[in-house]
């Protein structure tokens, strides 16, 4: 875990909703106190199922996360507009520039 990272989510969780995907996404959020947390809440758990595959210029195929999922099933809640992603994985952007 980061350094600072349960004050970065109490801070952000003042303006913002909070949705994690990423594998064995249930496991590692109870390890780290993410669940159970008083100063924030996460709205929803995506796991690696959710990812969407897609093809990168280079042929190669790539796994990222699914905000146009999110979209479509909440528009009146989450759009492109009022979303910011975090992550350390670049491939992860492909879709979600």
């Amino acid at each position: 875990m980061r350094p600072y990272l349960h004050e970065f989510l109490t801070a952000a969780y003042a303006e913002y909703d909070m949705i994690i995907c990423m594998r064995w996404v249930e496991l590692k959020m109870g390890q780290l106190g993410f669940l159970n947390n008083p100063n924030y809440k996460i709205t929803a758990l995506l796991d690696h199922q959710a990812m969407i595959s897609v093809q990168s210029h280079s042929g190669r195929t790539l796994e990222c996360k699914p905000l146009g999922l999110i979209w479509d099933q909440f528009p009146e809640f989450y759009n492109k507009k009022n979303t910011i992603m975090f992550d350390d994985l670049k491939r992860n952007f492909v879709m979600n520039p």
